[in-house]
């Protein structure tokens, strides 16, 4: 009788079993899963040229780095009447020391063609609109136009986190003859793990980006405009807001407004491009508000590929900071990059790469990525590598690329 008891539970425990094992095989058999994404690594020499009196230690090194390498997951569901379930988690997959990161763009939402689709998550806002196929092509994303357009106040404050954005709701119109418009909109867009909360006497952060692009068949042009406040400050003033940044340390927060202009045109193997950027930055406390940069940069893509050849070349400025603090002050920099890629295959890319970057005397921008800190999350040097004011950082390096 007790056998027969253990045989009749095996049975059941086998058939809710095989129930189970069965049910993920009948869900993704609804959706689609397609996977991609990039191994890409640099072996580099870098240098800082124009040492001041202030640097310590040895001012070169060589050294391997990851150049962004990333695995990414993409879902639809088609849900009917047009209607699709969409989703992304892109992981960052650093080569040189094996970490991993869920850094990347990463969102879920719902897409349709005569509404477009919206998307809550981690996106590209505002940033990266700079015209430049470099990087994407296998270059270098050191020698990137980002260290420059996306940095103001000296070269210190990262523009619209210079990365993406988290805790965003974004929307993108469907494409109106090659005419699109993104809105994003961040609850708070800074990259901090703390937030100001319910109970928090921190004001809150947010953030808006709107976005329009026409493409034709050979030129694209677009405006993007970026309206960020970072967790930080006082929710009020008095000596409440006084007391309560006292006892808690409350920084002071971040007002950023910036204008950025884009465009391209190509012909043949040629395309050449433009961007410019115009970028306001504000600390706010309980007591003032006071603008603590106002600069203007810009850049010029030029690249031509032909074959499995490609050359690309940019230059980049950034102005003179008008704001007050720098009244008087050369915050100007340059920056000039030049790559060649070979492309071995449709997947697989090498690059030659260089850039130098010159700093005016109270100016320390530094190449993309290189900027370690908290002013700059995909930082990848050693901890020597950020410039003293006047300091001018160089990098001649060789990439290897693979997409899939």
């Amino acid at each position: 009788m007790q056998s027969t008891k253990i045989g009749k539970r095996n049975v059941v425990t086998a058939a809710v079993a095989s129930v189970f094992l069965a049910a993920p095989t009948t869900l993704l058999a609804q959706s689609s899963v397609t996977i991609s994404g990039r191994f890409t690594a640099e072996l580099s020499s870098i240098k800082i040229n124009n040492g001041n009196a202030t640097r310590v230690g040895r001012t070169n090194e060589t050294a391997l780095s990851d150049n962004t390498s990333y695995i990414r997951f993409n879902v639809v569901e088609d849900l009917g009447g047009g209607l699709q379930a969409i989703g992304q988690v892109e992981t960052r997959n650093q080569l040189d020391t094996g970490s991993l990161a869920a850094t990347g763009t990463t969102y879920v939402g719902l897409s349709s063609k005569s509404w477009g689709s919206l998307r809550l998550g981690r996106e590209n806002l505002h940033y990266f609109h700079r015209e430049s196929d470099m990087f994407a092509k296998g270059g270098s994303l050191r020698g990137d136009s980002i260290g420059i357009l996306a940095y103001a106040n000296g070269g210190a404050t990262v523009i619209a986190n210079g990365t993406r954005t988290p805790n965003t709701i974004v929307w993108v119109s469907p494409d109106w003859s090659g005419f699109t418009l993104n809105v994003g909109h961040s609850t708070n867009p800074g990259n901090s793990p703390t937030e100001a909360d319910v109970g928090s006497p921190v004001r809150k952060g947010r953030a808006w980006n709107l976005n329009p692009n026409y493409k034709g068949s050979n030129f694209e042009v677009g405006y993007s405009y970026w309206d960020g406040k970072s967790d930080g400050a006082f929710a009020g003033l008095g000596a409440p807001a006084l007391l309560a940044g006292a006892q808690f340390g409350i920084p002071a927060g971040l007002n950023q407004r910036s204008h950025r202009y884009y465009g391209s045109y190509k012909w043949g193997g040629f395309k050449a491009g433009l961007a410019i950027d115009d970028s306001r930055i504000r600390t706010v406390t309980a007591l003032a508000t006071t603008e603590i940069s106002d600069r203007t940069a810009w850049s010029v893509p030029l690249e031509y590929t032909t074959g499995p050849h490609s050359v690309y070349a940019e230059f980049s400025q950034a102005k003179r900071d008008k704001a007050a603090p720098f009244s008087g002050l050369d915050t100007k920099a340059n920056l000039f990059s030049l790559t060649y890629v070979y492309s071995l295959s449709k997947r697989t890319a090498v690059g030659v790469n260089y850039a130098r970057l010159n700093n005016g005397s109270a100016a320390f921008y530094n190449l993309y990525t290189s900027r370690v800190g908290t002013t700059d999350p995909l930082g990848v040097a050693s901890t020597g590598a950020n410039p003293n004011k006047g300091e001018d950082p160089r990098i001649v390096g060789l990439s290897v690329s693979h997409y899939f």
